[in-house]
């Protein structure tokens, strides 16, 4: 049983380094990330600055945990936390832009349902909320930024 829940262990986080380092590639080529993460190792075809984020911030969650001593059982709410917000928000962007209304019903439905869950979470529900404002903040200022190197040129 330990080897099967190590090797489902290790699939998920394989790929889960893998989705995220590309989703940060990906962000950076449309100049929405910085853009050294949009580099690609040439040896192994491989956006190795962005597994490198992923890493450091898997590293930094795992001494958070333990300087933090946050159990097994609240270290799993953390990312159903983010997993949910990401559905609600997923769920109700369907509700707007589904055609078909049995589409829309059943969309908002799950955002009904995804909200009630999220509150299942207590006081982890904070952390999309966190998470969310530093990346609006991000894209705040670089537009700012932007629109200043704008009005330079």
């Amino acid at each position: 049983t330990g080897i099967v829940a190590f090797t489902i262990c290790l699939g998920t986080m394989n790929a889960f380094v893998a989705s995220m380092s590309r989703l940060g590639y990906s962000l950076a080529k449309d100049n929405i990330a910085p853009s050294w993460l949009s580099k690609i190792n040439e040896k192994y075809s491989t956006p190795s600055r962005s597994v490198s984020v992923v890493g450091s911030i898997a590293a930094i969650g795992l001494l958070a945990s333990y300087i933090f001593k946050i159990e097994l059982e609240q270290l799993v709410f953390i990312p159903n936390s983010l997993g949910i917000a990401t559905y609600i928000v997923g769920s109700a962007a369907g509700v707007r832009l589904i055609k078909h209304l049995l589409g829309k019903v059943f969309a908002a439905i799950a955002c009904i349902l995804c909200f009630i869950a999220y509150f299942f979470v207590g006081s982890f529900l904070l952390i999309p909320i966190l998470v969310s404002i530093c990346c609006f903040s991000y894209l705040y200022i670089k537009s700012k930024q932007s629109n200043k190197l704008a009005k330079e040129a």
